[in-house]
């Protein structure tokens, strides 16, 4: 089977790190210290990261909230039971 490119377009091989550095560490000098342009870009990343994180969680809370009619009736009744528990528990 031929590998041609209009049929995969999508399928990309994984980047390699450069000799010498490390893919878990991210790009880093001979001695093992990382460099600071390349950590000052990964933070930005991940700070990036958490906040598109963040936005997504307030968005599902906040349709989390709406309830159906059904629902909305079934707290009501809820409450209305806790109400008349509270009352018969005084006599």
């Amino acid at each position: 089977m031929s590998n041609s490119s209009g049929s995969n377009k999508n399928l990309k091989k994984p980047k390699r790190a450069p000799k010498g550095t490390s893919a878990a560490a991210g790009a880093s000098s001979k001695d093992g210290a990382i460099d600071p342009a390349n950590k000052s870009k990964r933070w930005t990343f991940i700070q990036n990261d958490l906040e598109s994180a963040l936005e997504a969680w307030d968005e599902l809370e906040k349709s989390q909230t709406v309830l159906s009619p059904e629902e909305e009736q079934f707290e009501k009744i809820k409450t209305i039971i806790g109400q008349l528990k509270d009352k018969l528990s005084q006599f």
